[in-house]
């Protein structure tokens, strides 16, 4: 199998891309916390409730999942620089449709096309990073990923609540809009395409049959629990998931040119960070979904004041994002990804063990700890995952490494959701846990926060026992 070639990265080449990718990443960031901003002021105008219009943001959740290892795949064919430019342009074009949508359904249409812009860049983004960078600052490179993404999520809420509350809600779309276009741009003059891989088509009846399993399974993790896992509508999409899963598997096997080589699962190494950052993100699901209720509900905070308090964990990782990245060039991707795993379990259980008695005084340093956690661990697991593979499937493992995000949240949030109900209402014996007291609600609490810290000690130990090795250039 032939391919092109290249000039290997040299000089200053290497930070030129990471100021192209780290700035797209930054808004690609803002862009989702600025929505969910607006969610309140667009239902109301509208006159609908919480379920309809939260589908501003789902809408373009799911299109971004369901398109993220196609896309990368697509890469490996077309080249990187190529799709991560259109995937720029095409966010950029779905936020002006989404400022000008004159109905909410345009507005679900169109950020549907910004979803399919978002599928691009997380897919194309951190391939084109890592190989920039030689393979001992690969660390660094995925840390200045990482402190970008962490500003974006903090500054995301407070610019959009500044235009909602100035000039209007639709204008939070055009928030990323310049940002976009022009990363676009600047890419195009100062990026280098990569090498594509000859000889070979892109497998659109695969990818087919990928999206028609991955579209609704992420629908039933996000809405299993509001419409009922017993609902005819759960139950016929779970049938369609597990035949189109099905049918999915057997056409990558007999696929001469599959859209996912089912044989990169053989590398140890690459398996084992993709499972490592699915279990990590599904962990963290607990914090992101019972914190808040813990804040508000337990503990009686405010809501305008819940945001301050929830900041403090990507505060954290933001302060300590780079750092990470480099100690594990220092010290190695394996022992860095176990420390944070260690610290982010630490962080956990100390929460449960807080729960019965918590104060917002003694969340904090857990919190912390879940936030310096995150940012030691995330860019040597990246660094791991991206380096695993060969060349030819760089785009493949840039999805994985979005995919393994995106959906350990989300299975994350349903695991954890099913856990606390269900212990508070057995407990409680009310038909919803959040009609339940206080101090039975913390039993809850506890035994969702106890069993995130626990999955992520064994993770750890998951992490530890995974091959050794440089891994190959991308």
């Amino acid at each position: 199998m032939a391919t092109t070639t290249t000039e290997s990265p040299a000089g200053n080449y290497k930070w030129k891309v990471a100021a192209v990718i780290s700035g797209s990443f930054l808004f690609s960031a803002m862009d989702l916390n600025s929505a969910l901003v607006a969610l309140p002021t667009i239902a109301g105008e509208y006159g609908v409730d919480l379920p309809t219009v939260q589908w501003v943001v789902l809408v373009s959740f799911l299109t971004m999942n369901a398109l993220l290892l196609p896309l990368g795949r697509m890469s490996d064919l077309a080249g990187r620089k190529r799709l991560l430019l259109i995937g720029l342009v095409v966010t950029g074009v779905g936020g002006i449709l989404s400022f000008l949508a004159p109905t909410l359904p345009w507005l679900y249409a169109a950020r549907a096309v910004q979803g399919v812009g978002a599928a691009g860049l997380q897919a194309v983004g951190p391939p084109l990073l890592v190989a920039a960078f030689p393979a001992n600052e690969r660390g660094k490179a995925m840390g200045v990923n990482v402190t970008m993404v962490s500003v974006g999520l903090m500054l995301g809420p407070v610019l959009g609540g500044l235009i909602a509350g100035s000039i209007g809600w639709q204008y939070i779309f055009l928030l990323p809009v310049p940002v976009a276009l022009l990363a676009a741009f600047i890419g195009g003059r100062v990026l280098r395409e990569t090498p594509k891989t000859e000889g070979e088509r892109f497998d659109f009846p695969g990818t087919a049959l990928l999206v028609l399993w991955m579209l609704p399974l992420f629908y039933i993790l996000n809405q299993g629990s509001k419409l009922g896992w017993g609902s005819p509508t759960i139950l016929a999409l779970i049938a369609v998931v597990v035949v189109a899963f099905a049918s999915f598997m057997w056409s990558q096997l007999r696929s001469d040119h599959p859209v996912v080589a089912l044989s990169v699962f053989r590398n140890r190494r690459f398996t084992t960070a993709v499972v490592v950052a699915v279990l990590n993100f599904m962990a963290f699901g607990a914090t992101v979904l019972l914190v808040p209720f813990m804040l508000q509900n337990q503990l009686g905070l405010e809501v305008t004041k819940v945001g301050l308090v929830m900041s403090v964990i990507p505060l954290s990782s933001l302060v300590l994002a780079s750092s990470g990245g480099m100690l594990s060039d220092r010290f190695g991707a394996q022992m860095m990804t176990m420390i944070g795993l260690l610290l982010r379990a630490v962080g956990m259980l100390a929460m449960g063990l807080l729960a019965a008695g918590a104060t917002i005084g003694a969340l904090i340093a857990p919190m912390i700890a879940i936030g310096v956690g995150q940012a030691l661990f995330q860019p040597p697991n990246a660094s791991t995952l991206l380096g695993a593979l060969p060349r030819r499937h760089g785009g493949l493992a840039g999805g994985f490494l979005a995919l393994s995000r995106t959906f350990g949240m989300g299975l994350g949030q349903v695991v954890w959701g099913v856990v606390f109900a269900g212990v508070v209402t057995g407990v409680a014996g009310v038909s919803s846990a959040l009609d339940a007291p206080p101090e039975i609600m913390a039993d809850g609490f506890r035994v969702s926060f106890v069993g995130a810290g626990v999955i992520l000690l064994l993770t750890a130990a998951l992490a530890l026992s995974r091959g050794k090795g440089e891994p190959e250039t991308l």
